[in-house]
């Protein structure tokens, strides 16, 4: 049991460090760089895909990266709180 409980910690520990990497990644993608003077924000998708013109103001606004990365936290939150709230011996098995 107890080696069960520490194998899921260290999955849960390298999924964080995973989604922190991603996190990184999409902010270097969606909002590493400000347009002096403004509060926008851009990243290197929009850099990159200068050509469909329309498609990149979108990406501007939306920060799809950063949005997909806040999804995955959300969905990882709420696995481990139902991981943590799942009675007795189940609590182990994913």
């Amino acid at each position: 049991m107890t080696e069960i409980l520490h194998s899921a910690e260290r999955d849960l520990m390298a999924i964080e460090r995973e989604l922190e990497h991603l996190n990184r990644l999409a902010r270097t993608l969606d909002s590493r760089f400000r347009l002096p003077g403004t509060s926008i924000r851009f990243g290197l998708d929009t850099i990159v895909g200068l050509v469909p013109v329309i498609g990149d103001l979108f990406d501007v606004g939306f920060k799809a990266n950063l949005r997909n990365v806040a999804i995955l936290r959300e969905q990882l939150g709420a696995r481990k709180q139902a991981h943590s709230a799942a009675p007795g011996p189940a609590r182990g098995i994913a």
